[in-house]
């Protein structure tokens, strides 16, 4: 006990630290210091002990329903009468192509005078071949003509003058030749006609014994001696007439001119000619290469100095600048294209109204399908090649429709949600024709069905939604 007193009695205990310094200050801000450690220990007590008698949060009821993901607007399937369109694809060509070459073979391009994209009229000159060769053999066949022109008129013109006279006076010898043989013939008959009298006569009298025999036999023979002249003045007299016809014909010759067949063959010979000449004034005509009606040059295969030969194309024009859409319409649908019926037809970013011209009478057996050509306007800017898509009207017909919003998916896979008891599900369709903010819907709904339109694309099948009042 009194060890213990002492210990109570015994003076406090200071800081060294303090008592060295000889600073009362510092003992105060210790005590200080301390206090606010006990009390931040005592505030974490606090909060600890607050925490640990914090009470459990109740289970969530089954029953209840989860937040909404999103909220979107709904509208109504519904039936509509939609214009009915049909989609056709294909080429722009030239409505009436032509292949423009040149006639004339084996000759050199001179001149172009056109170039691609160039407007020509019906005429106009395209471009121009060497005719040098060609033009000297018509300079040859000219001189070959006049040569042949005057051998013409030299053989059909009559003889000289003076040929003709002679031929006259030979006709006048040939009958006058003919007027002393007839009248040696006449002379003849008359011998002979006596000489036969005197036969007789002296045949009588050599009968009643007045006459010798020898001289009846002269008398016979006399008779032939003139028989004979007479035979021999006949002749004369044919031969005379023969040479009065030949004096005749050789002076009609020289009034009329040469031989007829003289005169044919020299005839021929200049047709001949003239035939050739044409013949190379064609070919020279060819060797201009010429616009066959007005158009638009789309290309151009001739070249400077390029030797020209048969059936090269040197170039291709659109007539008439006429340009169209030959679509390929498959066979089930061609029933509903009509001629004259309007065309939208789109070309990249540009739109321009053709119309149907002309519907091919034949199906590919192969493809089953047929070719439609559709006019397109000359000044639409549009060239031969491009690729085009066309929109024409077919009809309109009754079908399910939706607000085009609500359809996703892209190619041939699409699909909407429907709300249906505060959740969205998901229903695959199939699109058809499209009027305005409307789209045709097949498959998976049917008239009356709520559609979700704003905010479908954020959603997934089943989730939950609100519906925002219209």
């Amino acid at each position: 006990m009194l060890g213990q007193k002492s210990n109570l009695e015994s003076p406090p205990q200071r800081f060294p630290h303090a008592e060295d310094r000889g600073d009362p200050r510092v003992t105060r801000g210790s005590y200080k210091t301390l206090g606010i450690v006990l009390l931040g220990i005592l505030l974490c007590g606090v909060g600890v002990w607050k925490l640990t008698q914090r009470p459990k949060p109740a289970p969530p009821d089954p029953k209840a329903r989860p937040p909404a993901v999103l909220t979107v607007t709904t509208e109504k399937v519904r039936y509509q009468r939609v214009e009915d369109a049909l989609k056709v694809t294909g080429t722009i060509t030239a409505w009436d192509p032509l292949s423009i070459g040149a006639e004339a073979n084996g000759l050199r391009i001179e001149q172009i005078n056109v170039d691609e994209g160039h407007r020509v009229r019906r005429g106009q000159v395209l471009a121009t071949l060497n005719s040098s060769v060609l033009e000297a053999q018509l300079e040859q066949q000219h001189a070959r003509l006049s040569a042949a022109s005057a051998n013409a008129s030299r053989v059909a013109q009559p003889n000289r003058p003076q040929d003709i006279a002679g031929l006259r006076s030979a006709l006048r010898q040939a009958k006058a030749n003919l007027s002393q043989e007839e009248a040696s013939g006449r002379q003849a008959r008359a011998n002979l006609d006596n000489a036969e009298i005197n036969v007789k006569r002296y045949a009588e009298l050599a009968t009643q014994g007045y006459a010798t025999q020898q001289e009846t036999e002269n008398r016979h023979m006399e008779a032939e001696r003139a028989r004979a002249l007479m035979t021999m003045s006949e002749q004369r007299v044919s031969a005379a007439r023969f040479a009065v016809e030949q004096a005749k014909h050789r002076l009609s010759l020289a009034e009329a001119g040469g031989r007829s067949e003289d005169v044919q063959m020299a005839g021929a010979n200049t047709r001949e000619i003239e035939a050739m000449i044409r013949m190379l004034e064609a070919q020279i005509a060819q060797t201009v290469v010429r616009a066959p009606d007005d158009g638009l040059i789309v290309k151009r295969d001739a070249h400077l100095g390029e030797i020209t030969s048969g059936g090269k194309v040197l170039f291709q024009m659109a007539r008439l600048n006429q340009l169209e859409l030959r679509a390929q319409v498959p066979q089930t649908d061609l029933p509903r294209v009509r001629l004259g019926e309007p065309v939208r037809i789109t070309v990249g970013h540009k739109i321009v109204l053709g119309r149907v011209r002309e519907i091919s009478p034949l199906v590919d057996p192969s493809t089953r399908l047929a070719s439609v050509r559709i006019r397109i306007p000359t000044d639409a800017g549009l060239l031969p090649g491009m690729y085009a898509e066309g929109t024409l009207k077919a009809g309109s017909r009754e079908v399910l429709v939706v607000p085009a919003q609500a359809v996703l998916g892209q190619s041939d896979r699409h699909y909407l949600y429907l709300e249906e008891n505060g959740r969205a599900r998901r229903v695959d369709v199939q699109t058809g024709a499209r009027a305005g903010r409307l789209a045709e819907v097949r498959g998976g709904v049917k008239p009356g069905d709520t559609v979700i339109t704003s905010g479908a694309a954020f959603l997934g099948d089943g989730d939950v939604v609100d519906v925002k009042d219209k």
